[in-house]
């Protein structure tokens, strides 16, 4: 699994070098346009090549994370990509509405899984 996830999650273009940075078992981190890096959250599994989970604080409190988890398994001679998002708590569930865009960043994923 690379450690360079491309820009996927963004409705719009960003002037950044469009690389979300996640090091194994470190704080995920964002390339803003000026050059400094933004920190999106923090990469909670790293087992290549079957899983990845990171807890993420974009759009809500550091406190309190949701935790989005990747996992590959062979099928069919490629590769099945599951993705689950939860960590949902009383203290962030009133910021579940936020997260709506999962329809757009699957049919990205699915494109570029094809190519």
């Amino acid at each position: 699994m690379p450690t360079v996830a491309p820009r996927l999650h963004l409705r719009r273009e960003d002037p950044g070098d469009g690389a979300d940075r996640a090091p194994p078992g470190r704080t995920g981190v964002r390339a803003s346009s000026d050059g400094h890096e933004v920190d999106r959250g923090r990469v909670t599994a790293w087992e290549p090549p079957h899983r990845l989970g990171y807890a993420t604080f974009l759009a809500q409190p550091r406190e309190t994370p949701s935790e989005t988890r990747v996992t590959f398994e062979p099928a069919d001679g490629g590769c099945r990509v599951r993705f689950e998002h939860g960590g949902w708590t009383a203290e962030n569930a009133d910021r579940r509405a936020k997260f709506r865009d999962w329809p757009l960043l699957l049919r990205r994923f699915a494109a570029l899984a094809d190519h």
